[in-house]
């Protein structure tokens, strides 16, 4: 079960060595994706309200980064636990098709709020599409080169003249580049396959390919659940060191007239983000009762609590959330997120896009957990932590 446009199906083919592919969306692929979203509608089984109160609720639309999955569990839970209810909204969960897919339909008016990496924000800046991010819900992307544990590959210039399988419409691949600049590997001595994410991770446990490029929180759960036991080659612990993985989009127009409504929105997604982080055993009942799919799959209870696990060591990741509250953003390291994405991902000589216009911590932070729960969240985290980085 993939976790992103990457389960569509796409033609695998062989790279030219050192060759990228652009992750922009044509206007053809956007009204697609729109259209697609549109006739979709929400995903997953909407709070419940008596019709009088729902009355006096105001309609949000959110649109996530990629299929329902445990990452977004925090979402469910809000809208269930009522944390959005009580704040006055009414808020509808929409799958999503990437997180540059997710920021242009909240660009043009199709949703009111979505999900994307703060990299995909950068990038769309620069081509024109700005938006403005309100929070950062976790502050690691996790972004790795995936192995089998018993794999002979010890460090990343092993991978010379092994076979990589690759996804490129994910939003990591245009970093695999750089993470073998840094590590000082020969990429045109890489052999590399452009694969959809679920052939790509299925490769790795056949055996087709010695490693493959994503996320972990898409990798890790669909290979431990299927028996298969993983190390990572960590882009942060190798020297790129990104910030951010899913951050809450609105527009400009959105921030500056409805502002009570943006605080609403994030004070009940955090709300909801810190009772999944304490309460894993009760989010994940919350989230298979929201996508009754996933309890038809043996692993699907599984699957899900690996992609919560890896989602809450996202947050865990940096001290930022406990000190300041959840949502928080240090924008110096949005900064030097903003500074690889400009030099590895749009021409040279493009004006960088004013990272301080584009993010806020303004909504950010005012629900915070205690110390006694962020105890408890790490030790929730222990077990997904020796997974990541397997000693």
């Amino acid at each position: 079960m993939a976790n992103s446009r990457e389960d569509r199906m796409s033609p695998s083919r062989n790279l030219a060595p050192g060759t990228q592919e652009s992750t922009t969306i044509n206007r053809r692929s956007f009204l697609h994706v729109a259209g697609a979203a549109a006739a979709l509608g929400t995903f997953g089984a909407p709070f419940v309200l008596r019709s009088a109160e729902a009355k006096n609720l105001t309609k949000i639309k959110m649109i996530l980064a990629w299929l329902p999955g445990g990452p977004y569990a925090y979402a469910y839970v809000a809208r269930k636990k009522g944390y959005w209810a009580k704040r006055g909204l009414d808020v509808d969960i929409a799958r999503g098709y990437g997180s540059l897919a997710s920021a242009q339909v909240v660009a043009h008016g199709q949703f009111d709020f979505g999900m994307s990496n703060p990299s995909s924000l950068v990038l769309l800046a620069a081509k024109g599409v700005t938006l403005n991010m309100i929070g950062l819900m976790d502050y690691d992307p996790f972004m790795a080169v995936c192995m089998k544990r018993d794999s002979p590959l010890k460090k990343p210039k092993d991978l010379e003249v092994k076979t990589v399988g690759e996804t490129l419409s994910s939003s990591d691949a245009a970093f695999f580049p750089l993470f073998c600049k840094v590590n000082g590997v020969d990429i045109s001595k890489v052999k590399r396959l452009n694969m959809d994410a679920k052939v790509r991770n299925q490769s790795i446990g056949g055996g087709q390919v010695d490693a493959i490029t994503g996320l972990v929180s898409s990798m890790l759960p669909s290979l431990e659940t299927i028996g298969v036991k993983t190390k990572y080659f960590l882009y942060g612990d190798y020297g790129v060191d990104l910030y951010g993985n899913i951050g809450i989009t609105a527009t400009a127009q959105t921030v500056k007239e409805r502002p009570e409504i943006c605080q609403a929105f994030m004070d009940g997604l955090s709300e909801g983000l810190r009772y999944t982080l304490i309460h894993p055993d009760e989010s994940t009942d919350i989230f298979m009762d929201a996508v009754p799919a996933l309890r038809m799959n043996s692993t699907g209870v599984d699957y899900t609590k690996l992609g919560m696990g890896v989602q809450r060591a996202g947050v865990l990741a940096t001290g930022g959330a406990k000190t300041h509250g959840l949502g928080w953003a240090d924008m110096g390291k949005l900064k030097q997120m903003e500074k690889l994405v400009m030099q590895y991902q749009v021409k040279p000589g493009t004006p960088s896009p004013d990272i301080e216009k584009m993010f806020t911590n303004k909504f950010a932070g005012h629900v915070k957990l205690t110390d006694a729960e962020w105890a408890k969240a790490e030790k929730e985290t222990s077990n997904i932590e020796k997974m990541i980085r397997p000693s």
